[in-house]
C-alpha cells in the first residue's frame, strides 16, 4: 500500500525505473542488474513491466495459426540477440501468443534463465480505451518441474490513455514520493 513505480521505456538506451516505498519514504532506481529480479516479491520481474525492444530479440514464427480461448494467434518464439539483454530479461527464450485481431501479445511462455523454472503470462479482460486495445488484467504463473510455485494477478482499474491532465513532469521520480 502506498508504494510507487515509474518506467522510462527508451529505444536506443537502458530504460530507468524507480520504485518508492513508504516504509522508507524513498524512492530508489532500479539498477540494470535488478531488472530480471522479482517486483515486490511477485512473479513479475522489473522487465516484465517495460517494453521490450524488437532489435534486441531475434523471432521465429512457430504456427501461423494457434487458437487461445477462441482469439487467433500467431506463435512466435522470441531469443535474445545477446548475453546483455538475456541477463536483463532473465529468459533464456520465450514463447509468444500474438492476437491477429488486436496486434498484441495475449499469451507467453518464458524459459527462466536461473532455477530451471517456466514463466507463464496470460493478458486477459481487454477493452478498448481511446481505440486502443489494452488488457486490464495480467496473470503471472511460475513453475518448476510442473509444478506451480506460485500465482499474481495485477488488474488494471481506472486506466485512461492521452488524458490532457497528465503532464510531462508528473513522470519523474521526485513525484513517486507525492
Amino acid at each position: 500500500r502506498g508504494m510507487g513505480f515509474l518506467s522510462h521505456d527508451y529505444k536506443k538506451k537502458i530504460d530507468d525505473q524507480w520504485l518508492y516505498t513508504p516504509s522508507t519514504k524513498k524512492t530508489h532506481r532500479i539498477a540494470t542488474s535488478e531488472k530480471s529480479s522479482s517486483f515486490m516479491g511477485t512473479d513479475f520481474s522489473y522487465s516484465d513491466l517495460t517494453a521490450q525492444q524488437p532489435d534486441d530479440f531475434n523471432y521465429k514464427l512457430l504456427k501461423e495459426n494457434v487458437s487461445i480461448k477462441g482469439e487467433d494467434c500467431w506463435l512466435i518464439e522470441a531469443r535474445p540477440k545477446n548475453a546483455r539483454i538475456k541477463e536483463e530479461t532473465g529468459y533464456v527464450k520465450t514463447n509468444i501468443w500474438v492476437s491477429k485481431s488486436k496486434i498484441t501479445p495475449i499469451q507467453l511462455k518464458a524459459w527462466v534463465s536461473k532455477g530451471k523454472r517456466l514463466k507463464f503470462l496470460r493478458f486477459t479482460n481487454w477493452t478498448k480505451i481511446n481505440n486502443i486495445w489494452v488488457s486490464l488484467t495480467a496473470a503471472a504463473r511460475t513453475t518448476r518441474g510442473g509444478k506451480v510455485e506460485s500465482t499474481t494477478v495485477i488488474k488494471q482499474t481506472n486506466m485512461k490513455i492521452n488524458n490532457s491532465a497528465v503532464q510531462a513532469t508528473d513522470f519523474s521520480p521526485h513525484k513517486l514520493t507525492q
